[in-house]
């Protein structure tokens, strides 16, 4: 390269990293002039953020964020409360994180409720590499999000993971007529594209249109008859339905496929449970836990044998699983919720981190500590407790983490009503 090419290529990086200084600085500073003073008990109107994966974004109406909403507005005359759903359903702790500042800057939120790290059980890939890691932090500053909005003000292109994340936008509003309309366009782009088929599917079967949903997967499965992806998704349609023998039935044609895949082994263990085969199921889970010995496996297991009343079992995996705790959060979940937590309170936001369903608040005590403005909200005892009373089907559709599952429009109320207690207490005068 030129020494005079060299030259131009400093100046017009040092011109980027400028220009991304003063975008944040202007940022910061409007941020701090729209939080100061921080008392919630004298706002009229509360914006309310949540973050976190498929536990969050699903349900519609019934979704927790949802009924949080509900629940704190009927509860109050002179405050007004918007809860704004940004769950997406797949993504890691990264993930979140990376979108973190967009979310803070675009809703503005007093309070941001985070509930997330169930994905991040594969370690990330430390040997990506420098080049891999910039440039993946260099798509998340503002000069770039500038230079992205206007190409596609200009060029009325949307990219692909653009699309893709407004549509889950809108199924987590219940707009599913929205989604299924973003979900479709994607599709055009790219008929070959097979996520872009199980999008659409999920954009169905949760506003209750099993047939479309699973319409749309046979219709790839023409295309990649042995994608294990999409028969793990067409059984996951059928569970929706408690339609457990056609589920299962899908789900042993997927393990020919794959047979050691996680999800199938997982949810066929659910379906021979459901449908009475409790060797089988056992069978499933014990090759799941062989795999991966640690917390939620163990999880798994205890809740089986606890079904089954074989309580001396039960106890042995319960003891197993207390063992394991400190795997429940690997290293980088670990400085990912730290580097949450010091984004959100940094800018005078409360923070609110809630404990998933069953699972200790201790353990996540531990990785984000305490600090003024923090708030936990504690699930184990109170899901445990009604799971024992009700049965676990009245409040989760299935038990993908082991311990817990997606939740039932009952046991999403719950949630809601759980964070709802802390945040009136946040918020008394």
């Amino acid at each position: 390269m030129k020494a005079s090419h060299l030259k131009f290529a400093v100046l017009v990086l040092g011109l980027i990293v400028l220009l991304e200084i003063v975008l944040r600085l202007s940022g910061s500073i409007y941020l701090r002039m729209q939080n100061a003073g921080g008392d919630l008990g004298q706002t009229d109107s509360l914006r309310i953020l949540c973050i976190g994966e498929s536990t969050t974004a699903l349900g519609g109406e019934h979704s927790y964020p949802a009924q949080l909403g509900a629940i704190l507005n009927s509860g109050s005359e002179s405050r007004r409360f918007q809860v704004i759903n940004k769950g997406i359903p797949g993504v890691t702790t990264t993930d979140i994180l990376d979108q973190l500042s967009g979310n803070l800057e675009t809703y503005d939120p007093h309070i941001v409720i985070a509930m997330l790290g169930i994905n991040d059980d594969i370690e990330e890939d430390d040997e990506a590499g420098f080049i891999s890691l910039m440039t993946k932090r260099m798509a998340e500053w503002r000069v770039a999000k500038v230079v992205r909005y206007l190409i596609q003000r200009i060029s009325g292109y949307e990219p692909r993971q653009v699309l893709v994340r407004r549509g889950w936008g809108e199924i987590a509003a219940s707009n599913y007529a929205k989604a299924e309309e973003i979900f479709i366009k994607n599709l055009k782009r790219d008929p070959e594209d097979i996520e872009a088929y199980i999008n659409l599917s999920l954009a169905y079967a949760f506003a209750g249109e099993y047939d479309r949903a699973e319409s749309t997967i046979l219709d790839a499965l023409q295309k990649e008859p042995r994608n294990i992806d999409l028969h793990i998704e067409l059984g996951q349609i059928h569970i929706l339905q408690r339609d457990w023998m056609a589920a299962q039935e899908i789900l042993e044609k997927a393990r020919r496929i794959e047979p050691d895949n996680d999800d199938v082994l997982l949810s066929l263990g659910w379906c021979f449970l459901k449908r009475g085969q409790n060797d089988q199921s056992e069978k499933m889970l014990r090759e799941y836990s062989n795999k991966h010995p640690g917390h939620d496996s163990y999880a798994a297991m205890e809740w089986f044998y606890r079904h089954q009343n074989r309580d001396e079992l039960a106890r042995e995996y319960a003891d197993k699983k207390r063992q394991a705790l400190n795997q429940m959060y690997p290293e980088h979940t670990r400085q990912n919720i730290q580097r949450l937590k010091e984004t959100v309170m940094s800018q005078r936001r409360v923070l609110i981190l809630v404990q998933y369903p069953r699972r200790p608040l201790h353990v996540l005590k531990a990785v984000a500590g305490e600090a003024s403005g923090l708030i936990y909200v504690d699930n184990e005892a109170l899901f445990n407790h009604v799971v024992r009373e009700d049965g676990y089907d009245k409040y989760f559709i299935n038990n993908f983490a082991g311990d817990f599952g997606h939740a039932t429009p009952a046991g999403n109320r719950l949630l809601a009503e759980n964070i709802a207690v802390a945040i009136r207490r946040l918020i008394q005068p």
